[in-house]
C-alpha cells in the first residue's frame, strides 16, 4: 500500500532496507541503461557495440591462419586405425584407417612434412580418399588443410589432386586429312 494514496500494488515488491517501502516492479538492464537514452544516443550505442564485437571476431580470425599444404607421397600402408601402433595426425572427422606414406616432395616447406619422412594420417576412409583401393608403392600428388590459432596445429581435408593428362593425339594420318 503506497503512503500517499493508499492504493495496493500487487507488481510492487518491498525492498530490505530499512525506510524503503517499494523498488520498481521492472527489472534494470543489466549492462546499459537504455531506457535513459534518447533515440540518436541509442543509435551510437548500437552501432559502437556492434563495431566492438566486429573488431572482437576480427581479431580473433587475425590469430587464426589458414593454408594448403601440398605432397607428392608414396603409399606404405592402409590400415584400420585400431590395429595401428604409433602416432598419427587426424585429417578426417570420424578417422577409421591409418594411411602411411612416405613424403616424395612437399610445398610449401611443412615442420611435421619433410622430404623422406615416413607419415600417418587418421582417414575416414581409403575408398572416399582416393576413389579406389589404395595401391601400396604408388605415388600420388596429396594436398591437406592446416589452420594454426592461438599455437595450435590442426590439420583436415586431404585429398588426393586429379592430375590432369593431356589427351593423346596420335600423328598417324587419317583418310580425313
Amino acid at each position: 500500500m503506497s503512503r500517499l494514496t493508499g492504493e495496493v500494488n500487487p507488481l510492487v515488491r518491498f525492498a530490505r532496507e530499512p525506510g524503503v517501502d517499494r523498488v520498481d516492479s521492472e527489472p534494470p538492464i543489466l549492462f546499459l541503461e537504455l531506457r535513459c537514452l534518447s533515440p540518436m544516443k541509442l543509435n551510437i550505442a548500437v552501432v559502437l557495440l556492434t563495431l566492438g564485437l566486429v573488431a572482437a571476431s576480427t581479431a580473433d580470425q587475425a590469430r587464426s591462419t589458414i593454408d594448403e599444404i601440398h605432397m607428392r607421397a608414396t603409399v606404405q600402408d592402409v590400415v584400420l586405425l585400431a590395429d595401428f601402433s604409433g602416432k598419427v595426425i587426424p585429417v578426417d572427422f570420424d578417422p577409421r584407417f591409418a594411411l602411411t606414406v612416405r613424403i616424395e616432395s612437399v610445398g610449401p616447406a611443412a615442420t611435421n612434412f619433410t622430404v623422406g619422412a615416413v607419415v600417418a594420417f587418421a582417414i575416414h576412409s581409403p575408398s572416399l580418399l582416393f576413389g579406389e583401393e589404395a595401391k601400396k608403392g604408388k605415388t600420388y600428388d596429396l594436398s591437406v588443410q592446416r589452420e594454426i590459432r592461438h599455437g595450435k596445429t590442426k590439420y583436415f581435408g586431404l585429398k588426393v589432386e586429379k592430375v590432369q593428362t593431356a589427351p593423346v593425339v596420335s600423328s598417324a594420318r587419317t583418310p580425313y586429312q
